[in-house]
């Protein structure tokens, strides 16, 4: 996908703030509602990813999460790996082509509309058609769905891919799937340590 964004766009302000949004959902393992906004009106920077809530050693604070009940923000370690993907590399780069408000959204598009989760949807439906793929076994939550397969195929401990994806049940057994090919997994160990 992320050569299909590079041709799409190569390092326009979109493609730039888009590979830095996948890349930290990916390896943040995050929810889509944790990155993105709900609508365009909808945004909240006490809850919402803002420039505040990042660092560049990649601690990510969620301040509002599906299983926080109690309002706990939570830190999220997100780790290098391989240049082409790398969370961090994206993030830099991201934040470094404009210089924006604290109580902005993270993630932004150069007509400073936020990046939501129809927004999202589409763009990843775009480039998984480029890949040859079918739209109908994808949706966004496929990015948490795919991080958590790539972590259980790198060898991690289930007890440990669930503390990395927050889960309070053992729901995350179902989100380990067995795709097709065999990805390049070592980025998801990266981000573990």
């Amino acid at each position: 996908m992320h050569s299909q964004l590079d041709r799409d766009h190569k390092l326009s302000h979109n493609h730039l703030m888009l590979k830095a949004a996948i890349t930290l959902g990916f390896f943040g393992l995050l929810r889509v509602s944790e990155f993105t906004v709900p609508n365009q009106h909808g945004f909240n920077p006490d809850q919402h990813l803002t420039t505040k809530d990042i660092t560049m050693r990649m601690v990510v604070v969620i301040t509002k999460s599906k299983t926080d009940k109690r309002g706990e923000s939570c830190q999220i370690n997100i780790g290098r790996t391989h240049p082409m993907c790398c969370p961090h590399l994206a993030m830099q780069r991201n934040l470094a082509q404009v210089t924006r408000p604290a109580r902005k959204p993270l993630f932004l598009f150069e007509s400073e509309t936020a990046l939501t989760a129809r927004a999202l949807r589409l763009v990843l439906h775009h480039l998984i058609r480029r890949c040859g793929y079918s739209t109908k076994l994808y949706i966004t939550h496929s990015l948490r769905i795919g991080a958590a397969t790539a972590a259980a195929r790198s060898g991690l401990p289930p007890a440990t891919i669930k503390n990395l994806g927050r889960w309070l049940s053992e729901v995350y057994k179902m989100y380990m799937h067995h795709p097709l090919t065999q990805p390049s997994d070592s980025a998801v160990i990266a981000s573990a340590q």
